[in-house]
């Protein structure tokens, strides 16, 4: 029974293990194993034997262990046929042939592998190198690209210092949480090259895309994906809006001089300017400047009456942030482009830029309103698609480089990217 629970201690499930010594230097664990004698079938001709030809000690790599490296010391036996003279070792469980690590080490790496370390601490820890890591790795783990969903969400991110390009290609499916692939560059005839060898049945049953206000992916949409409607991501174009009201903020701080209540105003409460004025709390504060209590709205109409423009500005952002609330999938073609006539009326400097993006995107900002409603029933199953879960996996990706220190291989850069994100990700190690 202790000798259960000592294997159990040390992950050692084979009931015929025995240990025989253990001791401890300079760090290490030092264990010595064997194998209970057993009647073993010859590889060749099939008969039964039990006669010990030699012993040989290998030295296996174990999993790290209360605050000390693990070493087994194996005590093999070969044994030999009576019949065929065949020599062959004795089975076990615990280590493959020719490996110096153990089972239970390999399964480890495979467990740590998707969390967000860095190789060369895993292998530290573990007491092996970051080659024999990532060779195992690569060995036993193979991402590959999913079938493309429904409904598809393609950004990029910054890719390694030394790869094919400054970004690299990144799409999921939002819906279901899952990454469909990872592309090195994001060069137009590249991603059309990579798509046109994916089936058209296959990409024809892409029926929306999302992404962000590049054109490279629009003409990439429309010609490789021809069923499939493309959404502008909400926060991109809204976004356009932010800056253009931050602009116009800052140039009627500027004509006032520091110190003044509208200088202060303007410099300190900011993020309620930019925010929906309708979704301002009501909760009241007392800045020290002021000396009495106020609420955000208020702070809100004090920055509208210091300058008309301001003010036609800030409620111009009200009115766009009220038609995202209200407005459906067959309004929203035409609220967009009465907006986008109010920009240009406005005569803001800043606004006529938005204005101009609008236009370009006015379609896709339209679709952005799209719904989704099931036949049988009619019931609305989703509403305004978004971007949100590949920039939350983009901020992934960089905490990724960041605790590894960056990437020097592609390749490898993609393994841990799918590990760390799909847990569905194919692992050919079972034992």
């Amino acid at each position: 029974m202790r000798e259960y629970f000592i294997n159990d201690l040390i992950e050692m499930k084979d009931h015929n293990v025995i240990i025989t010594n253990s001791l401890t230097e300079k760090g290490i664990k030092n264990i010595y194993i064997e194998m209970n004698k057993r009647i073993h079938r010859c590889p060749r001709c099939g008969k039964d034997t039990s006669r010990v030809h030699d012993y040989r000690v290998r030295k296996i790599k174990h999993q790290y262990s209360l605050g000390n490296k693990i070493i087994l010391h194996y005590k093999r036996r070969r044994y030999v046929c009576l019949g065929c003279h065949k020599r062959f070792p004795e089975e076990n469980q615990f280590v493959e042939k020719y490996q110096k690590i153990s089972n239970h080490t390999l399964k480890v790496i495979l467990q740590e592998y998707p969390k967000k370390q860095s190789i060369k601490d895993l292998g530290e820890r573990l007491n092996i190198s970051y080659h024999t890591v990532m060779r195992y790795v690569n060995k036993h783990i193979t991402p590959s690209r999913a079938r493309l969903p429904e409904v598809l969400s393609i950004d990029e991110f910054k890719n390694l210092s030394k790869g094919d390009g400054k970004y690299a290609f990144l799409m999921v499916d939002p819906v279901n949480k899952k990454l469909i692939d990872v592309f090195p560059n994001r060069r137009k005839h590249n991603l059309e090259a990579y798509f046109m060898r994916i089936p058209l049945e296959e990409r024809n049953k892409v029926k929306v895309v999302i992404s962000d206000l590049w054109d490279p992916y629009r003409k990439l949409t429309h010609k490789v994906f021809p069923k499939a409607i493309l959404i502008a991501d909400r926060y991109h174009y809204i976004r356009q809006l932010y800056w253009g009201l931050q602009g116009v903020r800052k140039r009627i701080m500027s004509k006032h001089k520091k110190g003044t209540l509208e200088y202060y105003i303007l410099k300190k409460y900011w993020k309620f300017i930019l925010k929906y004025t309708h979704n301002l709390s009501l909760k009241h504060f007392k800045p020290r400047r002021l000396g009495y209590h106020i609420t955000p709205r208020e702070i809100v109409d004090m920055a509208r009456n210091i300058d008309d423009e301001l003010k036609l500005a800030i409620d111009l952002k009200d009115e766009f942030y009220e038609l995202l609330h209200t407005a459906s999938y067959e309004e929203a073609p035409k609220l967009i482009e009465e907006f986008i006539y109010k920009l240009k009326q406005s005569n803001i400097p800043e606004y006529k830029y938005v204005a101009k993006t609008y236009t370009n995107w006015g379609t896709e900002i339209a679709n952005s309103f799209y719904q989704e409603i099931k036949e049988e029933t009619g019931e609305v199953t989703d509403k305004n698609y978004t971007n949100g879960f590949i920039e939350g996996l983009n901020n992934k990706i960089k905490v990724i480089k960041r605790v590894s220190f960056g990437y020097r291989n592609f390749s490898h850069f993609r393994s841990r990217i799918f590990a760390c994100t799909n847990s569905d990700l194919s692992i050919s190690f079972t034992k």
